[in-house]
């Protein structure tokens, strides 16, 4: 008996955990921007419905005479697993947006970065035309020199 009762406890306190991650999910939701907004709605609500399956499930175990508990605790394991494996996907799901939205922004910032040093480039050029049509025309003669020993 104190096992039921354990298993029970337990089962409660992991249902519990993954409610509030659920709130968590459906409040970042509301304020995404993801691309792939509707894949992850998609995902979310799959989420809710094992959710779901696992509570009633959960509550059909307290209901169990304790002869009939371990056959139950088997399908309670099983749906248990099934929503640990959603939670899983809409995990990797999320990193691959998120992994996405880093490199949108790393790739503003190198396109930010040549712009400015392209800017800083023409500046010197007009503070320094004699330098910098010597510095080409050294660049030019050791470039030839090189294509022509190839």
């Amino acid at each position: 008996m104190a096992s039921k009762n354990e298993y029970i406890k337990k089962s409660e306190e992991v249902l519990k955990k993954y409610k509030n991650r659920i709130s968590k999910i459906e409040a970042s939701l509301k304020n995404s921007t993801a691309s792939e907004k509707k894949a992850l709605i998609k995902k979310s609500k799959e989420l809710e419905e094992k959710y779901k399956i696992a509570e009633d499930h959960l509550n059909e175990l307290k209901d169990t005479a304790v002869e009939g508990f371990e056959k139950v605790k088997e399908r309670s394991i099983e749906l248990f697993d099934a929503l640990k494996d959603v939670f899983a996907d809409y995990t990797d799901m999320i990193s691959l947006e998120q992994i996405k939205e880093d490199v949108i922004y790393a790739k503003d910032e190198v396109v930010q970065y040549g712009m400015d040093k392209a800017s800083e480039i023409e500046e010197r050029v007009r503070e320094n035309p004699l330098a910098a049509i010597a510095i080409a025309a050294g660049a030019g003669f050791i470039l030839g020199l090189l294509i022509r020993r190839s």
